[in-house]
């Protein structure tokens, strides 16, 4: 038994490879659509003065390039460049997390994609939304411990009250009842509050198995893992596989809401690895702001509520149901192919 729990052990820690690929993609997709955004500036034309064109020019010299022209070109504000600058100077430890994302990202395509993709076909939509939304329900306690931590009453008050809301009315928090009430879910975790105290994300970590993460992170993380209740009642009443059980759900959960994200992602990153650790840190950031739109942490990512009341037609979900794919601006269930090199809208005329 002990070796079968082991064994249990190991794959769900796995599992969370998924969780925390999916959900650093889906927190970042909002905030990665305006940094991919080329910045484009248009030059004003430069009108000769009355010394430049009294001056004679010599025989055989061609045109001269405008006065201050390699100066305005160095001056355009180099976003990108500096995100990108910012994003390596807060991977010290690029080499070592390059290696360990090459294993995260064997394991994602040999187990957790196919695992993912048996868990959406096997179960219907509201049954996937049910899991989902008991699994939030579980981690109520911790979200209100961190709410109180960051001194956010009102938060705490909407975390405490979904949780009485959902358990009662919700079964056991498989309905979202308290939704309906507009009382919307948040997420919270002890990395997010340090971040509200001024802690930094330095320096960048890929971990083995769980994914992107940060120092901060990782310590709330740690911190998390012993502010939930669930820890302790679990073995209490003879539950002691439900902690690999939840872990398993949670992370296959998230995989299965972002199989066509990454897929796009995947195909048309140049560098996968800098566009994960971009989009994570991104992300991170809206959390520790409690951005109204961002996406959810390592844990979860802030995501609109599915809505499980909501009938499962085809193509079709309930107001404010939104999987990570949707945020990308792609259809859940059959996203559009990448458009093919130079396919797209026409180029604008040549100006007369």
């Amino acid at each position: 038994m002990r070796r079968g729990a082991h064994r249990g052990a190991a794959t769900a820690a796995a599992l969370w490879l998924a969780a925390a690929l999916g959900l650093g993609v889906a927190l970042s997709g909002c905030a990665s659509a305006s940094a991919d955004k080329p910045v484009t500036t248009a030059a004003a034309p430069d009108v000769p003065s009355a010394d430049d064109t009294a001056a004679p020019t010599a025989p055989g010299d061609g045109a001269q390039p405008a006065p201050g022209a390699d100066d305005e070109e160095e001056a355009l504000p180099p976003d990108e460049v500096s995100a990108l600058g910012d994003d390596n100077e807060n991977d010290p430890l690029e080499g070592m997390n390059r290696y360990f994302f090459e294993i995260n990202y064997a394991l994602d395509e040999t187990i957790f994609k196919a695992v993912a993709g048996w868990y959406r076909l096997a179960l219907p939509q509201p049954a996937q939304d049910g899991i989902r939304n008991a699994l939030r329900n579980l981690r109520s306690p911790v979200i209100l411990a961190n709410d109180l931590f960051q001194g956010e009453l009102d938060r705490a008050g909407t975390t405490f009250a979904r949780f009485l809301i959902n358990s009662t009315a919700g079964l056991g928090g498989l309905f979202d009842v308290a939704s309906t009430m507009g009382l919307k879910y948040h997420d919270e975790d002890f990395g997010q509050t340090l971040g509200s105290y001024g802690v930094g994300d330095y320096p960048y970590l890929m971990l083995p198995i769980f994914g992107p993460s940060n120092a901060r992170d990782a310590v709330g993380r740690v911190v998390d893992m012993f502010l939930d209740p669930f820890r302790y009642l679990a073995p209490a009443y003879g539950l002691d596989d439900a902690m690999y059980v939840r872990a398993g759900l949670s992370g296959v959960d998230m995989r299965a809401r972002s199989l066509e994200t990454l897929d796009d992602l995947r195909r048309t990153s140049l560098d996968y690895y800098a566009t994960i650790r971009s989009l994570y840190r991104q992300s991170r950031d809206a959390a520790v702001r409690n951005a109204e739109e961002g996406l959810e942490g390592p844990s979860v990512f802030m995501e609109e509520e599915p809505s499980p009341q909501a009938p499962a037609d085809s193509g079709t979900e309930g107001e404010g149901a939104k999987s990570p794919a949707e945020m990308f601006n792609e259809d859940e269930t059959s996203p559009a192919p990448a458009p093919a090199p130079g396919a797209g809208a026409e180029p604008a005329p040549a100006p007369a």
